[in-house]
């Protein structure tokens, strides 16, 4: 039976009420939290590979979420960032449990934020498994004052709705620094689907009165 992440989700909660954010967790999306969502944070303290998601809320699948590199190097320090993969020749793999399909014809949307370095300033290359059908998203791409480093959020669209993926960072013609990764998906389905939702709560909401 999956266990569930209990330490961590509390560390998270104390960590948020806190400091307002969790290590780079900059910019969640809006429905984070909300049915059929997953979320999963990365920080990469040492140089363990593969390696669990340090917080995730995701009670999805039969293993939780992880990452595992390859063609790649570990630092513990680079331009001021604690615990860094530097990828090279290789990539690295996000694997993530999510939720049933809701139905056929429901799709995912995958929220990415990404703390990293590259050369020549190139962005990273992503794929999933299985494959998108859209190109990925930028929602915001913002240096970080002091060094070279970058946050950056993307969002990928899968459709039809896997019940797992796997995200890999890939360098794009460069060496990729990669300190921080953060996921969130969201399961969403069809509008027609959801409008069968929104009524049988409708119903329940009047029985209840």
């Amino acid at each position: 039976m999956k266990a569930l992440h209990v330490t961590a989700i509390i560390a998270f909660a104390l960590a948020v009420c806190s400091t307002g954010v969790l290590a780079d967790d900059y910019n969640p999306p809006a429905w984070r939290g909300d049915d059929f969502t997953t979320f999963q944070l990365w920080e990469f303290s040492d140089n363990s590979n593969p390696v669990d998601a340090d917080v995730f809320d995701n009670p999805y699948g039969a293993y939780d979420p992880y990452a595992a590199m390859s063609g790649s190097l570990w630092f513990p320090m680079d331009l001021g960032h604690q615990g860094v993969w530097r990828v090279g020749s290789g990539q690295m793999d996000l694997h993530i449990p999510n939720t049933d399909n809701v139905d056929p014809d429901s799709y995912k949307l995958i929220w990415i934020q990404l703390t990293f370095f590259a050369e020549d300033g190139e962005a990273p290359l992503f794929m999933t498994d299985p494959m998108w059908t859209m190109e990925p998203e930028v929602i915001d791409y913002t240096p970080i004052p002091g060094d070279d480093y970058v946050h950056a959020t993307f969002q990928i669209r899968l459709d039809p709705n896997p019940t797992e993926e796997t995200i890999s960072i890939i360098p794009r013609h460069c060496t990729l620094y990669v300190d921080e990764v953060v996921v969130d998906t969201i399961c969403i389905p069809e509008p027609a689907t959801l409008t069968l939702l929104l009524l049988s709560a409708g119903m329940v909401l009047r029985r209840r009165r």
